[in-house]
């Protein structure tokens, strides 16, 4: 089903704005988004654009549809055109209290409702609904007591007597030995000592003169007998000249 909303109709039937009808229109607005919302309806609100300049505008406020009218045509005759062109206009629920527009609403096959029976229904089912959502909010969310942790590691792991006599049993008793010995085997160093390499000997520019054996003849020694081979070698020279 799909309401249409006689928009000033309402307002000056039931909180008597005419002195700010703008202030009255926006809580007006919020309050029926605020329940239709929670209801889960169809609803489009229909404002006279008589005095206003253009075409008309649609707009949407959250859940609510907002029409005002083009200038120089009134909500009454727009719901009467949009009844015209309705496919199932017998969907539709005119809320008014204006007597012409509900009887020309019902010849064409319209429902209506007076703003204050639709007023009256639209808080009895939003109470009813806030109720239900409360109880049933209550019921899929119990209270419930916090869980205690479980330490990851357990010093005492304990064996589940449920399942004594079964596989997962022994497996069970099998991982809490196996747990027991690793902790006695002493931790292995993954790291491999790096070999150490040997720095790279850089040859002395000054290469060293061997040890002399202990009855080779010193260095005066052997200038004395070069020095003498050389005298003789020059006395038999003077020899043979002679």
């Amino acid at each position: 089903m799909h309401y249409y909303i006689d928009g000033y109709n309402f307002l000056f039937r039931l909180v008597h704005a005419y002195e700010n009808l703008q202030s009255s229109r926006e809580q007006f607005i919020l309050d029926l988004d605020k329940k239709i919302s929670i209801l889960k309806i169809d609803v489009s609100i229909v404002f006279d654009g008589t005095f206003q300049e253009g075409e008309g505008t649609r707009s949407h406020f959250n859940n609510v549809e907002i029409l005002f009218t083009a200038q120089g045509e009134t909500a009454d005759e727009f719901i009467l055109d949009a009844l015209k062109y309705s496919s199932q206009p017998q969907q539709e629920i005119i809320i008014t209290s204006d007597k012409k527009l509900a009887k020309l609403a019902r010849n064409k096959q319209a429902q209506t409702e007076s703003v204050e029976n639709f007023i009256q229904w639209l808080n009895k089912a939003y109470k009813n609904k806030l109720k239900k959502l409360t109880n049933r909010s209550k019921f899929f969310n119990p209270v419930t007591t916090p869980k205690t942790s479980i330490p990851s590691n357990p010093s005492n792991p304990k064996v589940d007597q449920k399942i004594e006599g079964s596989t997962d049993y022994y497996q069970q008793i099998f991982e809490n030995e196996y747990q027991k010995l690793l902790k006695k085997e002493p931790a292995l160093d993954k790291k491999t000592p790096s070999k150490s390499r040997k720095p790279k000997e850089k040859e002395d520019p000054f290469p060293k003169i061997p040890p002399l054996a202990i009855d080779a003849p010193t260095q005066m020694e052997r200038w004395e007998k070069v020095f003498e081979a050389r005298l003789k070698h020059f006395s038999y020279q003077d020899v043979e000249k002679s």
